[in-house]
């Protein structure tokens, strides 16, 4: 009873699970019905009326579709007919059915499968290799610095990204050079740009400047793009940060860059390290074509040969420092024929401004590494460096410098060059030239960065911006520096032409005007890799019109010198300056002095006994003689020296007094001209800089005319000295005369300048 009562009310459900399938459209056959997975699905038996009334339906799930079935009418109760409900017979489920899934169609020939595999791999192998080649021909294109990938689409990129953090593109472009990383120069230089210069041979006269490369990081990289001459630097004894950032500014309406870097640098032993490790490299790549008379034999004791390595030896010997391997075989220290390597010393900030032992410690640990060394005395971003560009103090620096250079323990030494500003009047560059001529030094580079800012320049907001400005408008205040110094020194000093250079023209100007090499550094921060290839085929191109070579060229374009006439007699003006009188000048010059004096005792003599003026018998000195009278002194005429450094008289001054020239009696030159003869007399060196006072050499203090006993202390000093009663031995006195000489005389021994 309770079984058919629970069927009962089940009926409902059943009846409204009838009406919703019979509602919901039909199953596709299995024929088309999608497999879901390889393997047999069990299905349902096919639903029928009779079957679906008596078979259990689960409830429709909630993803029903949206019909709804119309709700199901009440069922009328059934009313039993005796004592006996009618029977519902109920079908037994029978066994679910497997769908067969039918088998993969056979292979019609394996041949043929074969034959699709391996073109498979063969398309997929082309597909690599053309990846593989179009990429190896794009780095093989990148290769050449004078691709036009990296003029028109690496370097404006690269300008776009790095346009608001300059220094950032220069660290990233000193990083890429100095793995080698960056591209090459590809092309050969034209025979008519190589020259030698300071005994070294350059393949081209188209430099980089110092500041690129500060810590001496990128030198391959560097002279792998066409450089022939790489200057590294400026770089201080103790490392150093520099300025605050930012410190770099970019220009870009005049192509131009405002910086105060500040002399940022990692010190003398960092760069020291680098400069070694090429050394090394060099040994240990090249060890096999150096000379064996350079390594040490290997030793005859058992235990000692054991592991010994003669190139290690080498290196680690007093022979073997600094760059004496590549001295030893006659290659630059650049290691790398025809190029040549510079060091820019520089100075510390917490330096005495007035102390030049900076540059000195730069010669010593650096010097041996050089070809050439350069002072920097320019920078507008050290506080009190420029007043370096002072005559006297330029003198003592550029003095103490060579003098340090020529201590170098090496046998080669490296030519000492220094490098001044474009802000310099006529009287500074006079001065300059004057200290390059005195100290012996071997070039000057013009020019540092501009603290001015020309109209060329442009209007932009930067250009207010604290710091030095490099680029196109420094080029005509470099020029005309150049020009002067050029004319100061008469040639004879070489020059490094800097400032503004961007093509083969620049350079062309530079080298009319004096420069015997160029150096570029704003432009190459615009031009990209491939600048030094341009520059160089550009100014080959413009030698061959005027079919001459780069070294006919230095100089060629000064205006000709407007020479003034002069007497027969005249002495020639443009002598070289002189130099430090020796012992020997010195003791010469007061034997002819001494001459000189006993001459004008016998025109004295001549004239107490005639009373009259008489002709001097002496071609040397004239006297003009007066009539005589005890209260009148004798006017003595006496030829004027030679010029000597600048104690020159001003040739519009008065005559000289008796006084004034018997105080001033010194040695004549050798062939003197008469100086009877008042166009005979030297001329001032228009050239030479206007004495200051600390600079003016010592005269002899005396303001009237000589009497025997002076003239007599003149002669013989030490003399005197015994017959004054001062000292008993002629000798010391002569010793002590000397020793005070040496100190009073401003060529020995100490400077002192303002």
């Amino acid at each position: 009873m309770l079984r058919l009562a629970s069927r009962r009310a089940a009926l409902p459900t059943r009846r409204a699970a009838v009406r919703f399938l019979a509602t919901k459209p039909p199953l596709p056959p299995p024929e088309t019905m999608p497999l879901p997975a390889p393997a047999s699905i069990p299905l349902p038996p096919p639903s029928t009326p009779e079957t679906a009334t008596a078979a259990p339906v689960a409830p429709p799930p909630a993803a029903a579709p949206a019909t709804e079935a119309p709700p199901a009418p009440t069922p009328e109760p059934l009313v039993p007919k005796g004592d006996a409900f009618p029977k519902v017979e109920i079908p037994k489920p029978s066994a679910p059915k497997l769908l067969e899934i039918p088998p993969a169609p056979p292979v019609l020939h394996e041949a043929a499968a074969a034959g699709r595999g391996a073109a498979s791999r063969l398309k997929s192998l082309l597909k690599s290799t053309l990846l593989f080649l179009g990429t190896g021909a794009l780095l093989v294109y990148a290769y050449d610095s004078q691709a036009g990938i990296h003029r028109w689409v690496i370097q404006p990129a690269f300008m776009a990204l790095t346009k608001d953090d300059p220094e950032l593109a220069h660290e990233i472009a000193v990083k890429i050079l100095s793995q080698n990383m960056g591209p090459v120069d590809c092309g050969k230089d034209d025979e008519s740009l190589a020259f030698e210069l300071w005994g070294k041979k350059f393949d081209n006269p188209i430099g980089i400047a110092a500041g690129f490369d500060k810590h001496a990081e990128a030198i391959d990289g560097l002279f792998n793009l066409g450089f022939g001459y790489v200057e590294v630097g400026s770089i201080t004894p103790e490392a150093q940060p520099g300025n605050p950032k930012p410190r770099v500014f970019r220009v870009e309406e005049s192509q131009s860059v405002v910086n105060r870097y500040g002399f940022n640098s990692e010190g003398h032993a960092a760069a020291l390290a680098r400069l070694r490790r090429r050394v090394l490299k060099f040994v240990s790549d090249y060890a096999a074509l150096l000379p064996p008379a350079l390594f040490p034999e290997q030793p005859a004791h058992a235990g000692i040969a054991e592991g010994f390595d003669p190139v290690e030896a080498y290196l680690a010997s007093k022979e073997g420092s600094g760059a004496a391997p590549a001295d030893a075989v006659g290659m630059p220290r650049s290691l790398q024929p025809g190029k040549v390597l510079g060091i820019n010393l520089g100075k510390n900030k917490v330096s005495d401004p007035d102390s030049i032992d900076d540059f000195v410690k730069g010669v010593a640990s650096l010097g041996p590494y050089a070809d050439v060394l350069i002072v920097n005395v320019s920078s507008p971003n050290t506080p009190g460096l420029r007043n370096l560009q002072r005559k006297g103090m330029l003198s003592e620096l550029l003095e103490g410098v060579v003098n340090a250079r020529n201590l170098l323990p090496t046998s080669v030494k490296p030519p000492v060059l220094v490098k001044v500003a474009p802000d310099l009047d006529e009287e500074q560059l006079s001065d300059i030239a004057y200290a390059a001529r005195t100290a012996g030094i071997d070039g000057v580079i013009v020019s540092n960065t501009t603290i001015s800012r020309p109209a060329s320049a442009g209007k932009s907001l930067v250009l207010q911006e604290t710091g030095g400005l490099s680029g196109p408008p420094v080029k005509e205040l470099a020029l005309k520096a150049l020009s002067g110094l050029y004319e100061q020194t008469d040639g004879k000093i070489p020059l490094i032409g800097c400032g503004g250079i961007s093509s083969g023209q620049d350079a062309l100007d530079y080298a009319k005007a004096g420069a015997s090499l160029v150096q570029l550094y704003t432009g190459f921060v615009y031009g990209g890799v491939g600048l030094p290839r341009r520059i160089k085929d550009e100014l080959a191109e413009l030698l061959k019109k005027e079919g001459k070579a780069w070294k006919d060229v230095i100089g060629s374009g000064r205006p000709p010198k407007k020479v003034a006439p002069a007497a027969p007699s005249a002495p020639a003006t443009d002598s070289p300056a002189p130099s430090q009188p020796s012992e020997e000048d010195f003791n010469k010059g007061l034997t002819e002095a001494k001459e000189e004096l006993e001459a004008l005792f016998k025109e004295l003599a001549r004239v107490d006994k005639t009373d009259a003026p008489i002709a001097s018998e002496s071609a040397e000195a004239p006297v003009a003689v007066a009539p005589k009278d005890a209260a009148a002194p004798v006017a003595v005429e006496t030829p004027v020296p030679a010029p000597v450094a600048e104690s020159i008289p001003s040739p519009a001054a008065e005559p000289p007094t008796a006084s004034a020239a018997a105080a001033t009696a010194q040695v004549p030159p050798t062939g003197a001209p008469s100086p009877s003869d008042p166009a005979a007399m030297p001329t001032i060196v228009r050239t030479a800089p206007k004495p200051k006072i600390d600079e003016t050499p010592l005269a002899v203090p005396a303001e009237a005319l000589l009497d025997e006993k002076a003239i007599a202390a003149l002669l013989d000093p030490a003399a005197a000295q015994v017959q004054a009663g001062k000292t008993s031995d002629p000798q010391a006195g002569r010793e002590k005369l000397a020793e005070a000489g040496e100190k009073a005389n401003p060529l020995k021994g100490d400077k002192r300048w303002v």
